[in-house]
């Protein structure tokens, strides 16, 4: 049975957020340090075996995976390699990484009971101390800026649930709404919840469905579907790039499958995790841990599959601190073949030469920075800064200079740049100065 719902992007995205995966990085489901090392005996550790088999044999979403699973730890347990454990974490750990090694499941594993998420028991002094962790990490949003040539850049550390972090999501938003195209950065994601589906709802100009969710608990399937109201415009016809890493994971894995599937974003970077399959939780405080178990199988309605196993590839693949630069560089290219001012087209060339400079790592030597040094005019005076030029402007603050090559440097801090002259025996002997908005100076070099 296929149910709607449009206020939510259902178990596809809210089930996401309990993924224990994100546990690093989600201040919602961080631990509470223990006092004592926890131990376990062998009547304790056959207990623990047991109830993981019992589960996985009844909620795993492949009952031929699960069968597998049973296979390697009651054989491992059988020749007495869990022996050795007497405390429990490091137990778990290596039941953990037994699991996974068979179903390659990221989501998969046995925690201490300290590490379960916010289940209807937790007490509200738990619940105030973890809302004040998520509040103190805003939410997850990192950095949110407008980059040269007018490109909305917003990192998300991990999607924090609507309740809490709805409302600055929102703001974040809106403070984009004026960019000519966005860029999300969840490089270091690794999972979330309901904030997911609130900033994808941004992007689509109408209720969108999104993913699927097959549930083995219910035998159901559920629809995800992009919200039909959010607060302020939508970014409907802008382009829109996912950077992507290694560390990518879980919901921040259907950011960039689920758009790119859509037809909606460039993905930029890296290879991600391959963590798709959604969870449920279980506890069991009579042997002091809790389990999280892929019950669920989530597919694009587009692609009919999802990222599972095998995580969600670039569409243009470059390692992932070069991510942010290649992404800027392919919005500016795009940008300049619509039409524009004339300012706003220049403004965009010169991001371009800087965004590509910074992408492919143009160096010049000391040698060559000394030849640039001097006085220009009566007002500028380019001076050297570890490694680099600093521009000195008597109107205005200081600014680090970008080298794009051939003579050709780039404002860090604003919009803008310099192009310097030489003679015909080499020498420099000038400057012309541009910012956005149409002013130009041509300086002469009156000093060294």
């Amino acid at each position: 049975m296929n149910s709607r719902n449009p206020l939510t992007l259902l178990m596809v995205i809210v089930i996401l957020s309990a993924t224990l995966l994100a546990l690093p990085a989600l201040s919602i489901a961080q631990e509470k340090p223990e006092k004592q090392a926890r131990t376990v005996d062998a009547a304790t550790r056959s207990a623990i075996i047991e109830k993981v088999i019992q589960q996985l044999n009844e909620f795993y979403i492949d009952s031929d995976v699960a069968k597998e699973m049973e296979e390697y730890v009651r054989g491992k347990h059988g020749k007495g390699e869990y022996d050795r454990f007497v405390e429990q974490r490091p137990f778990l750990s290596q039941l953990t990484k037994d699991l996974q090694h068979v179903s390659k499941d990221l989501h998969l594993g046995v925690w201490p009971i300290e590490w379960a998420i916010l289940t209807d028991d937790t007490s509200e002094e738990e619940r105030k101390r973890l809302e004040a962790v998520a509040r103190y990490q805003n939410y997850g949003l990192n950095s949110i800026q407008r980059l040269p040539g007018n490109i909305g850049y917003l990192e998300l550390s991990y999607f924090e649930e609507i309740k809490l972090g709805g409302d600055t999501a929102v703001a974040a938003m809106n403070f984009l709404a004026n960019c000519d195209a966005l860029i999300f950065d969840v490089r270091r994601n690794g999972g979330g919840s309901s904030v997911l589906g609130l900033i994808m709802s941004y992007l689509f100009d109408q209720p969108t469905h999104t993913m699927n969710a097959y549930s083995k608990v219910t035998g159901e399937t559920s629809q995800g579907w992009t919200f039909e109201y959010v607060p302020g415009p939508r970014l409907a016809d802008i382009p829109v790039y996912v950077l992507l890493s290694r560390r990518t994971a879980s919901a921040a894995e259907a950011l960039g499958y689920q758009l790119k599937a859509s037809g909606r974003a460039t993905l930029v970077g890296e290879r991600s995790r391959g963590a798709a399959n959604p969870i449920e939780e279980f506890s069991f405080p009579e042997l002091s841990i809790c389990m999280a178990v892929s019950a669920y199988r989530v597919s694009s309605p587009i692609t009919g599959t999802c990222w599972e196993g095998v995580g969600v590839e670039p569409d243009i693949e470059v390692p992932g601190e070069k991510a942010l630069y290649a992404a800027a560089a392919e919005a500016m290219k795009k940008l300049l073949e619509s039409e524009a001012g004339e300012e706003i087209t220049l403004g965009r060339q010169w991001a371009l030469e800087m965004y590509q400079a910074q992408l492919n790592s143009v160096t010049l030597s000391e040698s060559e920075l000394l030849k640039y040094i001097g006085q220009y005019g009566d007002s500028y005076k380019v001076k050297p800064a570890l490694g680099t030029l600093i521009l000195e402007r008597s109107d205005r603050m200081p600014v680090t200079l970008i080298p794009l090559g051939n003579d050709l440097f780039a404002f860090e801090e604003e919009e803008g740049g310099a192009k310097f002259a030489r003679d015909d025996a080499g020498k420099v002997t000038g400057m012309n100065v541009w910012y956005f908005g149409g002013y130009n100076y041509s300086l002469k070099r009156t000093g060294e």
